[in-house]
């Protein structure tokens, strides 16, 4: 009841909308929602939250210029926790992601950099390349189970947006194409699911 009341009372004063605090309370109260399973309540806060976070350019590096790192890294924190959830609902529920990534560069959490990774694109790039190190030995499990899911909702996350929603292979005018050129699309199809399983596979062996 008194999350509500101070979420009610404050999501309309705009001062507060791109404070680190203010977002950093709001992931406490969606990690709550989450664990109540409050469909409705998590759904509306985590929109107010993201779209908070992508005026105050949560998601570009470009805004991160004059942070000392500690800010820095709790601003890179928010961010991917937001990440998370906004995927964790497109997969669950089927509703369309709210975040783009490719409008999206900031750079990855310490996890995730100490391993050689810098960014999205250059996690998604990479990844196969990669095998379980002392770095990821050395985490306290909890940082391994962000880094394991953050990892996970990544990968899921690139499929969606060069797979399943890629006009390339969805689009209602590929019934009207020849047959090779068909063929040939459900080859790439195929090849791109086959990195989608590697990726997922290098996830395990890396976490496992």
């Amino acid at each position: 009841t008194l999350c509500y009341s101070y979420y009610n009372t404050t999501m309309y004063y705009l001062v507060h909308m791109d404070s680190l605090d203010y977002l950093e309370l709001l992931l406490d109260m969606l990690d709550y929602e989450d664990w109540a399973k409050e469909i409705y309540g998590f759904d509306k806060i985590l929109n107010v939250a993201i779209n908070c976070a992508l005026k105050a350019g949560f998601s570009r590096w470009e805004y991160y210029v004059g942070f000392d790192e500690e800010t820095a890294e709790r601003r890179r924190r928010v961010w991917w926790r937001l990440y998370m959830y906004d995927k964790k609902v497109m997969m669950e529920d089927s509703y369309m992601s709210g975040i783009d990534d490719s409008k999206m560069n900031c750079l990855l959490p310490k996890e995730f950099r100490d391993m050689g990774f810098v960014d999205h694109n250059d996690f998604i790039k990479k990844l196969h390349l990669f095998s379980r190190t002392s770095t990821l030995d050395n985490l306290p499990i909890d940082q391994l189970v962000f880094y394991a899911s953050l990892s996970t909702y990544q990968v899921i996350s690139h499929f969606y947006s060069e797979v399943l929603y890629n006009e390339k292979y969805t689009s209602i005018r590929n019934t009207a194409k020849p047959n090779e050129v068909r063929t040939r699309l459900i080859g790439e199809l195929f090849g791109r699911m086959g990195l989608f399983v590697m990726r997922f596979d290098k996830i395990k062996e890396q976490v496992g």
